[in-house]
């Protein structure tokens, strides 16, 4: 943390304070169990791409202001007996700003994954789902949905490969604010012809 007090000789109400932060931690609530992750920042940032830029945090500039943002993340994590593997998770972050040109913006999000024990099985696996709130000051709340899978064999010990099916629902382009759901399609591939080389597309 470190603190800025601005002076400026010609207009004392251009004078300002500048508080900067950088802060983050992690917890063992339960042993190999409960964690939970914790962070916070204090910057100057810009308000609008579009306004004026400032290489100095010094400078007066209407287009800059300070923004603190607050993280809170507990999670659990564990095994499903010897086939697989799960994490569930929710994340609360906000974000606030001094100016009132700049959107203050809370996100909410629960995640779970579970996985296979590839190293138990000649196939991988896996499966999570998401769901993801933004919530502006200054417009409506923004949702999103995702359930994929991951489903990999490897046809030699050099080539592996994987199909990964999903879904998808949100309401970011809804002009009614329901949310609209379509299905996902991907691949991936993962090919190690040496011990120095490697190649993976997805």
């Amino acid at each position: 943390y470190s603190l800025a007090q601005i002076y400026h000789a010609r207009d004392s109400s251009l004078n300002r304070t500048q508080n900067a932060l950088r802060a983050q931690g992690s917890l063992e609530a339960i042993d190999n169990f409960a964690f939970v992750d914790f962070g916070s920042t204090i910057s100057q940032e810009t308000i609008s791409a579009f306004g004026t830029q400032s290489s100095s945090d010094s400078s007066f500039n209407a287009n800059r202001t300070e923004v603190a943002t607050y993280l809170l993340s507990p999670y659990v994590r564990g095994k499903v007996g010897d086939w697989a593997n799960y994490q569930a998770r929710y994340t609360r972050q906000a974000s606030r700003s001094k100016s009132a040109l700049a959107r203050d913006q809370d996100i909410a999000s629960i995640t779970a994954m579970l996985s296979g024990d590839s190293q138990r099985r000649a196939f991988s696996w896996s499966v999570d789902a998401s769901h993801v709130e933004l919530d502006y000051n200054t417009g409506r709340l923004f949702e999103s949905d995702r359930v994929r899978a991951v489903l990999g064999y490897p046809v030699t010990p050099q080539l592996q490969l994987a199909v990964i099916p999903g879904w998808e629902s949100n309401n970011f382009a809804s002009v009614s604010g329901e949310k609209e759901g379509h299905a996902t399609y991907g691949g991936r591939i993962n090919w190690n012809p040496s011990n120095r080389t490697a190649v993976s597309a997805l």
